[in-house]
């Protein structure tokens, strides 16, 4: 046994047998809601991208930014949804 196998249960703990899987399942009612959050950190910086980008590329194209806007929004309801 390498002193890796043994070091490596102290943080993590050690494998889960195929029969007890089924205890760390999380229900649907909560599982869902949980997951879907994973969402809102991703577009979290999607306002100031959205104001940045058009501003770099120029003033003319500045005007799609609701429309972008939007666009995220859709996204994230589909998302949560």
């Amino acid at each position: 046994m390498s002193v890796q196998d043994a070091v490596k249960p102290l943080p993590v703990g050690g494998p889960v047998h195929s029969e007890r899987l089924c205890e760390t399942l999380l229900p649907t009612r909560i599982a869902r809601p949980v997951f879907a959050s994973g969402a809102l950190p991703s577009v979290a910086s999607a306002p100031d991208e959205i104001s940045l980008t058009p501003a770099v590329a120029g003033v003319a194209t500045y005007r799609l930014s609701p429309l972008i806007g939007l666009a995220v929004v859709l996204v994230l309801t589909v998302v949560v949804l």
